[in-house]
């Protein structure tokens, strides 16, 4: 028993002491080390680098802010090939260079949109304040399998004007007669814009950019994909209609209040965005 006792004291002063403290620093997270991380993954999650460091999320996000980095959500844009980059610096410096040239000119954007009977969120700020798991029923959108839906075709001026919102039925294709009776000095590209029809018919009766001044793959252009039918999707479309009248009805409603100070800023940026591709090679902007 004695033997036992000496032999015990001897492996607790050779350091085998399973309570001894653990020698040297603890590991220590610097702004530095995090930036290195993330540059090599940028979509890891940082709660997963906190895992692997052994300290709080929070910590990660504290260190992420100190190296002057931040959480962006994701964004779906169009695929840019080298060669629609190219087109895209070309005729955006096209564009520029005839507006110096004609800046009091009131432009037309026009562009088609299909709306549905279902609601739309924000998924990044659209949010519930829940107290019980009782309302956590609340936070569910949900959506029907095939729902109802219409096309229309919207119109704004840079001088924030706008015609009425043109409707058709769903899944029409819109036909170069049909465009014939909207009036625009924006061609974006589309079959019914692009057709010799159109093309002569507004080469005849107003000045406009005809179908090879418009950069390919660019609703990052265009007022309306980039600004208008959100702005008044988000308020035409936050509750469920039970029919396509009721729908229209709605999105008109909001179309028509929407405010003629909104529509000159949106347009305003057009400029802007323009001289943005360009900076950015024909690759896609961010702003």
């Amino acid at each position: 028993m004695e033997a036992k006792r000496i032999e015990v004291a001897v492996l607790i002063r050779a350091g085998h002491s399973k309570d001894k403290p653990k020698s040297g620093k603890p590991t220590k997270l610097t702004p530095e080390a995090v930036m290195k991380a993330f540059k090599a993954k940028p979509d890891m999650p940082m709660s997963m680098m906190a895992k692997k460091k052994g300290v709080s999320t929070s910590t990660v996000s504290r260190m992420v802010k100190s190296a002057g980095g931040k959480s962006l959500r994701k964004v779906q844009r169009l695929l840019l090939s080298k060669g629609h980059q190219e087109v895209r610096v070309q005729r955006c410096g096209r564009l520029l260079n005839d507006l110096k040239h004609h800046g009091n000119w009131a432009i037309f954007f026009s562009d088609k949109k299909t709306f549905m009977v279902d609601p739309v969120f924000n998924k990044q700020n659209d949010r519930i304040i829940c107290f019980s798991k009782d309302q956590a029923s609340i936070r569910n959108v949900t959506k029907t399998k095939h729902p109802a839906s219409v096309m229309m075709l919207g119109v704004v001026a840079s001088t924030g004007d706008k015609m009425a919102p043109i409707w058709f039925p769903s899944g029409y294709r819109l036909t170069a007669a049909d465009y014939l009776e909207v009036l625009s000095t924006k061609q974006d590209g589309a079959p019914a814009h692009t057709a010799n029809k159109v093309q002569v018919w507004m080469a005849e009766n107003m000045k406009f950019w005809p179908k090879d001044f418009w950069p390919p793959q660019s609703p990052d252009l265009n007022p309306l994909d980039f600004s208008i039918w959100w702005h008044v999707e988000s308020k035409a479309c936050r509750t469920r209609h039970n029919n396509i009248k009721d729908l229209k009805n709605s999105v008109n409603q909001y179309w028509k209040t929407m405010r003629k100070s909104y529509v000159i800023n949106v347009c305003k940026s057009f400029r802007r965005r323009l001289e943005n591709v360009l900076e950015a090679n024909g690759g896609h902007i961010h702003k």
